[in-house]
């Protein structure tokens, strides 16, 4: 089976190997391509040869925040699961009316945020898994 290819948005190293440690307990095989900001998550979603199935997508980053990368993202056919530590309703929102599929708050608990990162990466590539 050809792994899931899985943008992560995320500028704390330690949520990024976090996430790059939960996935080998995922259900599917997933890869994980890291951008550490919004402006190199953006040039990573407009390079032609390269192609993802879902991005998890931080809110608070530099350069260019989340709500940036929702805005200009230049491929609109692939998920966007905003994956943040706000917990403000009016975040979710606008998230969500920017084009996010999800809005999921991190949890504290490492095994709740491994089942979170496994959860929302097979619900928005089911089929890709079938």
């Amino acid at each position: 089976m050809k792994p899931i290819e899985v943008l992560l948005v995320e500028d704390q190293d330690g949520d990024a190997q976090l996430a790059n440690h939960v996935v080998v307990d995922c259900s599917a095989p997933v890869t994980i391509h890291f951008a550490r900001d919004g402006e190199q998550a953006l040039a990573m979603l407009a390079e032609p040869e390269l192609h993802f199935d879902l991005v998890i997508l931080d809110l608070n980053l530099p350069k260019i925040s989340g709500f940036g990368v929702l805005k200009h993202r230049p491929k609109k056919d692939v998920p966007v699961v905003v994956f943040s530590s706000s917990w403000r309703r009016s975040d979710a929102e606008r998230a969500l009316a920017l084009g996010a599929q999800d809005y999921i708050e991190k949890p504290m608990d490492i095994q709740a945020y491994a089942t979170a990162v496994c959860g929302m990466i097979e619900k928005w590539t089911r089929q890709k898994t079938k």
